[in-house]
């Protein structure tokens, strides 16, 4: 299938999470997800009909197709790996990670998408639960300064790039 256009792919992430909710979904439901006009919400889901993404009936309603939802799928995905990313080492929160989500998932290429799984994949087979330069990030985040561990292997390293006194243990 080929990539649709931000916009396309907006409109058909929006029908993909209104349907999980409502029975009956239409096209004034998905423009006021979205913040859209009548009149542009129609093209987008004609756009996504034309495209064989949705199935879509004046008066009746309208719903995913198969190739629609398998796309919507890989864009829940991407959502997903993004938002892990965000919360895990940028420790972003509430509102400020659902914008940044949503200012990021519709822009980032499959090769940066694809990178972050490989990141959080690799984290997850570390033995350290907790990197301790994760730790200092937090700390440098809550109090703007670096942690006494940070410090100390600065300070011991005499600032030279070597292997963190933490990690070592």
């Amino acid at each position: 299938m080929e990539k649709l256009s931000k916009s396309l792919e907006k409109y058909l992430f929006a029908v993909f999470e209104l349907s999980k909710i409502q029975k009956k979904l239409t096209p004034k439901i998905v423009g006021e997800k979205l913040g859209f006009n009548k009149a542009s919400t129609l093209d987008g889901i004609k756009g996504l009909k034309n495209k064989g993404l949705v199935e879509y009936i004046p008066y009746k309603g309208l719903k995913l197709t198969d190739l629609g939802r398998k796309y919507a799928e890989k864009l829940d995905l991407k959502k997903e790996i993004i938002s892990n990313y965000l919360e895990k080492f940028l420790l972003l929160k509430g509102k400020t990670l659902d914008v940044a989500i949503n200012s990021i998932k519709y822009e980032a290429d499959d090769e940066l998408v694809e990178r972050l799984k490989f990141f959080l994949d690799f984290l997850e087979f570390c033995p350290k639960l907790k990197p301790s330069w994760l730790m200092g990030f937090e700390n440098f985040i809550k109090n703007g300064e670096m942690g006494e561990f940070c410090t100390n292997c600065l300070i011991e390293n005499k600032g030279e790039e070597t292997e963190c006194k933490i990690c070592n243990k």
